[in-house]
C-alpha cells in the first residue's frame, strides 16, 4: 500500500508534469498545487508534518498559498517575455519579383503566388519596375523591400 507522503510526492510530480508538458505553463494553477504537494510530502517524509490526512490537506493549502504569493510575479513575467513566432518558414522565403505598379505603406499592387493574390506593401515608396524581395508575411499581405 502507498504511504501518504509518497502519494503526495507522486501527485505533485504528476500535476507538475501535466502543467509543464501538456499545458505548457499556460496556467499556473496545477503548478502551484504540484509544488505544494511535493513540499508537503517531503516534509512528511522527514517527519516535520504528521502523517494524517488533515495535516496533508492543511499543509497543501498553506504551501499552495505560499507558492502562489512567491512565484506568481516571476512566472507571470517569464510568461510575458515569450517572443512572437517568427514567420521564417519556407513559404515565400527569398521570393523576388519585379513590381508592375508603384507601392507604399498603403499597398498599390498585388502579386499572384501559390494561387493567391497577395497585397504588396512597403515601409517606403517603391516605383514600378523595381526588383523587390519579400521580407515579412501577414495574412494576405507581402511586405517587400527593394533588392540591391
Amino acid at each position: 500500500m502507498l504511504s501518504l507522503d509518497t502519494g503526495l510526492v507522486i501527485g505533485g510530480l504528476s500535476l507538475l508534469a501535466i502543467e509543464i508538458l501538456l499545458l505548457g505553463m499556460g496556467t499556473f494553477f496545477l503548478f502551484f498545487i504540484g509544488v505544494a504537494l511535493l513540499v508537503s510530502g517531503g516534509l512528511m517524509m522527514i517527519d516535520l508534518i504528521p502523517h494524517t490526512a488533515a495535516a496533508a490537506i492543511w499543509s497543501t493549502v498553506l504551501f499552495t498559498i505560499i507558492a502562489t504569493v512567491l512565484l506568481w510575479r516571476p512566472l507571470h513575467r517569464l510568461q510575458a517575455t515569450v517572443e512572437p513566432p517568427s514567420d521564417s518558414g519556407d513559404f515565400a522565403n527569398d521570393l523576388e519579383f519585379e513590381l508592375k505598379t508603384n507601392i507604399d505603406i498603403n499597398g498599390g499592387d498585388v502579386y499572384r503566388y501559390s494561387g493567391i493574390d497577395w497585397k504588396l506593401k512597403s515601409k517606403s515608396p517603391i516605383v514600378a519596375g523595381t526588383r523587390v524581395k519579400v521580407v515579412r508575411k501577414e495574412v494576405g499581405v507581402f511586405w517587400v523591400e527593394a533588392v540591391g
